[in-house]
């Protein structure tokens, strides 16, 4: 799997997208309520697909004013069969495109789970989303 962050203009919402997963468990959560703006800064998202320019330089999605043509070659990205798209969340970023944040979580073949917040101010929305569940009328 490819997960690379990159850098996000704004802070944007966390759009949850699987709520029916365990760990929602205990929540009001639903498929596509939005959360508060803790996406933003540095971001990570899955690249499905890896394109490369040059031997020096790879592009892992085709975004303006990166061509969308001329690539030397491009391959398939290894994800993990059980990757799970906990939140996905539209960001702008530092390249002026539009592109998705996501949070995941899988389990890797030795077992240990793998949990990315897709956003490095994660731990700083901690708070505002325990204050925005509060106000959602939130009990847990």
């Amino acid at each position: 799997m490819v997960c690379k962050y990159l850098l996000a203009l704004v802070n944007r919402a966390i759009v949850f997208i699987n709520t029916s997963f365990w760990s929602f468990n205990g929540t009001s959560l639903k498929d596509n309520d939005i959360g508060p703006p803790i996406v933003g800064v540095e971001y990570d998202r899955v690249f499905e697909t890896i394109y490369y320019y040059d031997d020096r330089y790879t592009q892992y999605q085709p975004c303006p004013p990166c061509p969308s043509n001329g690539f030397s070659r491009k391959i398939d990205a290894e994800i993990p069969k059980n990757l799970i798209k906990l939140a996905e969340s539209t960001v702008e970023n530092s390249d002026g495109c539009e592109d998705v944040a996501n949070v995941t979580f899988y389990t890797a073949n030795n077992g240990a789970k793998v949990f990315s917040a897709g956003t490095i101010i994660w731990s700083w929305g901690l708070e505002a989303i325990i204050v925005w569940k509060l106000r959602q009328g939130w009990k847990g």
